[in-house]
């Protein structure tokens, strides 16, 4: 099965014995009418990617695109190689796949919320 491996602290090269992959992504951002906005710059938000959708709604508008991100994945035959993976790397955060992405398993070295 195939995971993407990610690191806390970078978003560098995770490890050793991962591959990098392009890999569509579907990124989507709630604007309210009052034109607060806490993530993203609106102006920016239309450079990058395509596909984008805009689904007004009564409370605000709904936006959606595609963006090309590059991932670090690493393919595991057997649980064995999954479990030894864990042990060599240290504490990890196993997420299951989604609609837009497939299963990720994040080196868990550093502090977030």
């Amino acid at each position: 099965m195939k995971f993407v491996v990610t690191r806390t602290s970078s978003n560098t090269r995770p490890c050793d014995g991962v591959r990098s992959i392009p890999w569509v992504k579907a990124e989507s951002l709630y604007k309210d009418w009052s034109g607060v906005n806490l993530h993203v710059n609106l102006k920016e938000w239309y450079k990058d990617g395509w596909d984008h959708k805009t689904t007004p709604f009564t409370w605000g508008t709904y936006l959606e695109r595609k963006v090309m991100a590059l991932h670090w994945v690493k393919e595991f035959e057997t649980l064995d190689e999954l479990i030894e993976f864990i042990r060599r790397v240290g504490i990890v955060v196993l997420r299951p796949a989604t609609l837009n992405e497939p299963p990720e398993i994040e080196i868990y070295d550093d502090f977030r919320e």
